[in-house]
């Protein structure tokens, strides 16, 4: 069982039935035989997860406020930030209690500081299983507004072409890092559609856009704000992705692609595992037509190379970098 689901489930006779459950993660389960509470998410997979609650896809605050908010401290600080901004403001309309929840590593033990930094008044409810609950009272100030998300967004220039624009959590925000500077250099040349596979900020694609204007590129990530960034990025670096998805993996309804690339993810909350990216790899084949090939770029420590051995019969090193490897395979059959 999820740890942050078992501290959660120690505290179920005192979350409200209508509670605003904020920033839910992927790993947390769905609880069970309650309709009421509205879920707000920006991962496509917790979406799925929480499909029997009210569950909303971006940037959604209840449309009538709660009494009680549940905030999923994510590992990003500056996501946790924004979204605690989301919560008081929300929770100010009519005075309520706001509920901070997440692991230890994960950084739930800055929330303390934080609280200080704020002069918000609370305590640690409960902790349990390496996790802790934050109670924080939030006294009603109907003087704030709901923060739109422009106000987080932070725009670079990474060259004379591209302007990377991005939010809080995303990978790689604000910043281009080693990997992706590494597959920068080893990109195919477009001879059909191409699909950037976790865009995160657009960066991949945005490129490939200013090297080669007329392709069809499309991303997909499984975070809204992801694809938020993306489409902001594509429009300060005047290109054009053809669609962006937000999904969680290769869902059936993306298309066929000449060309796959990626910097595929191998974190889920705070810990590493190889259950996205093998589904990412094992499932690519049958989106990409006969002949078309996936580029990759993944630490050198993740053996991705038999999971494309298994997928595609082949697998090639084309650089090795900075503790970052390039990896290479085609669909032949």
């Amino acid at each position: 069982m999820d740890p942050i689901y078992a501290i959660l489930e120690r505290q179920f006779n005192h979350i409200d039935t209508d509670a605003w459950l904020l920033g839910m993660p992927s790993t947390v389960q769905a609880f069970a035989n309650v309709q009421q509470h509205f879920v707000t998410t920006f991962d496509a997979k917790a979406a799925d997860n929480w499909q029997q609650h009210d569950v909303h896809l971006g940037w959604q605050v209840p449309p009538t406020p709660r009494h009680q908010t549940i905030l999923f401290y994510p590992k990003a600080k500056q996501e946790a930030l924004m979204l605690l901004d989301m919560a008081i403001a929300q929770l100010s309309r009519v005075g309520g209690s706001l509920w901070i929840v997440g692991e230890n590593k994960g950084g739930i033990k800055s929330v303390p500081a934080i609280m200080k930094k704020r002069q918000l008044a609370g305590n640690k409810r409960d902790s349990a299983r390496h996790c802790a609950i934050f109670e924080i009272d939030i006294p009603q100030d109907t003087s704030l507004s709901i923060p739109a998300k422009e106000q987080y967004e932070t725009t670079i220039a990474l060259s004379n072409e591209v302007s990377l624009a991005s939010f809080p959590g995303v990978f790689s925000s604000g910043r281009l890092d080693v990997g992706t500077a590494l597959l920068l250099q080893h990109l195919p040349k477009p001879t059909g559609p191409i699909l950037d596979f976790g865009c995160g900020c657009g960066v991949i694609g945005a490129h490939l856009l200013q090297r080669y204007p007329k392709a069809d590129m499309d991303g997909l990530d499984v975070n809204w704000l992801a694809i938020e960034a993306t489409a902001l990025t594509a429009k300060r670096s005047g290109v054009a992705f053809r669609t962006l998805y937000c999904a969680n993996g290769l869902i059936d309804s993306v298309p066929r692609y000449q060309h796959i690339v990626s910097n595929p993810p191998f974190h889920e909350g705070v810990g590493t595992q190889y259950d996205t990216a093998e589904a990412f790899i094992m499932r690519s084949h049958k989106h990409l037509v006969t002949g078309g090939n996936i580029t990759l770029v993944a630490n050198q420590f993740l053996e991705y190379e038999p999971l494309l051995q298994k997928a595609f019969g082949n697998c090639q090193e084309l650089a090795r970098e900075k503790g970052f490897k390039i990896l290479f395979a085609r669909r032949t059959r």
